[in-house]
């Protein structure tokens, strides 16, 4: 059966991922600062200024999703186990009481009831 909910090695890879995004955009940003100071302003500087801006905001929407969808996944999983665990109960209580029921009669006649017809 497949797993609906991340476990914790998806956690760490989303972790880890999360990680690398934040340090390839500290090294594009060490390089537009390096290509700043050696050359000179050009149209061709701002378009890749540009671009690193769009890549940027683009990563930072895609960390937002990616640790968005990891809480509701906790939550839901949460849930589960919760609702999971409460069935379990019902469980349990049907067969501490199954003695019992197996005992009673199917149905109640109310013609023949102790009320002194």
């Amino acid at each position: 059966m497949a797993r609906r909910f991340p476990d914790s090695v998806e956690d760490a890879d989303a972790t880890r991922l999360s990680g690398r995004i934040r340090e390839t955009e500290a090294q594009i940003a060490q390089l537009l600062q390096a290509r700043q100071q050696i050359a000179p302003p050009s149209a061709e500087r701002n378009t890749d200024h540009r671009r690193a801006d769009l890549l940027r905001g683009r990563m930072h929407h895609l960390l937002e999703i990616i640790e968005r969808n990891a809480a509701q996944c906790r939550q839901l999983q949460r849930e589960a186990q919760d609702a999971l665990r409460e069935l379990q109960r019902g469980g349990q209580f049907l067969q501490g009481v199954r003695g019992y029921r197996e005992n009673q009669p199917k149905f109640l006649d109310s013609r023949n009831s102790s009320s002194g017809d």
